[in-house]
This record gives structure tokens, C-alpha cells and sequence, in this order.
């Protein structure tokens, strides 16, 4: 946790899985979900400041967001290169997307909550992996 006025660190909440780097917090959920380097994403409950929930991932997680109105939660996995569609409430595996080996970052533009299904995805993100190679 960070002092809003000058960012120090304030304190922090300790996570089962190492390597948390992703980060989405939705702005009504109350809840933090984390990326982790150990394979997996965690839930803290910001209220209680503790760790509720941990599921696996494919591989080494680099993005995650959530779209709070599909309950859905993404996760961009670049080994094996997979979009991971998992549920934000039960965090169950909805849908892995198969993609390109190395998706890493997608710009959350692409995933705009008032336009994005699962099914609107899938060719919204190979369309911006093609230009990035362009």
C-alpha cells in the first residue's frame, strides 16, 4: 500500500504465489487480482487486506484484467501464448484463447468493457499482435 500524497510504501500484503507483477483493481469489486510469476493469479480482499483466493494459470501470467460487467478475468500467458479467460467471482477456467508464443502485453484499449466479449476478443488481439509485427 502506497501513501497517496508521496507513493512511500506503507505497508504491504504478503501472497502465497511468488512473482506478483500484474495488477487490475476494479473500481467497484473491492478486490485486488495479481499476476504471478509462480503460475498463478491471486485475489486479496482489499477490506480485510488478505489473500482469498489463488487459481492456477497456464503458464507465467504478464497481464491481467477484469471485466467487471461479463465477470470475466484475463490473464495474457506468453508460455505457452494464451489469453486466459477464467470467472472473477469462482476464478474458474471459462476459456483459454489460444495465441502466438510470447503474448505478453495487451493494451487494455483493446479490452474496453463497454465493447469486449470473449467472443469479440479473440480477433480484436490477433489484429494487434499482426501490427506490432508490421
Amino acid at each position: 500500500m502506497l501513501e497517496p500524497g508521496n507513493l512511500f510504501q506503507r505497508s504491504s500484503i504478503p501472497v502465497s504465489v511468488p512473482g506478483p507483477d500484474g495488477l487490475n483493481i476494479p473500481e467497484t469489486s473491492g478486490r485486488a487480482f495479481l499476476a504471478c510469476d509462480g503460475k498463478a493469479m491471486v485475489v486479496v480482499e482489499l477490506n480485510r487486506l488478505e489473500e482469498v483466493a489463488v487459481a492456477p494459470t497456464a503458464g507465467e501470467p504478464e497481464l491481467i484484467w477484469c471485466n467487471s460487467q461479463e465477470d470475466r478475468l484475463y490473464s495474457a500467458i506468453g508460455s505457452p501464448g494464451v489469453v486466459s479467460v477464467n470467472d472473477s467471482g469462482k476464478l474458474m477456467l471459462h476459456e483459454e484463447i489460444e495465441m502466438e508464443e510470447g503474448v505478453r502485453t495487451v493494451t487494455p484499449s483493446i479490452w474496453d468493457s463497454r465493447s469486449c466479449t470473449t467472443s469479440s476478443l479473440r480477433p480484436t488481439v490477433r489484429q494487434s499482435i499482426m501490427k506490432g509485427r508490421a
